[in-house]
């Protein structure tokens, strides 16, 4: 695997590896913790659950547009998020971070 970006790189979405184009696939990603309009603390615990489809092995993290990190493993922690309303997306993603689809998409609030 290519190196990792770490954590306190932010690239905004649109600038980040462009999604494959014409690619069938067969799995599903899932935000489960926090929920969609839930007031958390600073630091997060996000938990995905990723159905592996055709080419899917990993799932990119992104806060506001803009990518936070790789994840292999169910959960990541976002550290240090300032108050006020986020949106955190998880993106299905391939061999070459390649985003596929399917992705989903929160909105929380720091408090």
């Amino acid at each position: 695997m290519g190196r990792m970006l770490p954590l306190s790189v932010a690239v905004p979405l649109s600038a980040a590896i462009p999604l494959a184009a014409g690619v069938a696939l067969a799995g599903s990603i899932q935000i489960e913790s926090p929920r969609d309009g839930e007031t958390v603390g600073s630091d997060v615990e996000v938990r995905v659950k990723l159905v592996r489809g055709e080419g899917v092995d990993h799932y990119h993290l992104f806060v506001d547009g803009m990518f936070r990190q790789a994840v292999m493993n169910r959960k990541s922690i976002l550290s240090d998020l300032p108050p006020g309303k986020h949106r955190i997306k998880v993106w299905a993603t391939g061999d070459g971070h390649r985003l596929l689809a399917p992705n989903h998409e929160i909105v929380v609030t720091v408090r």
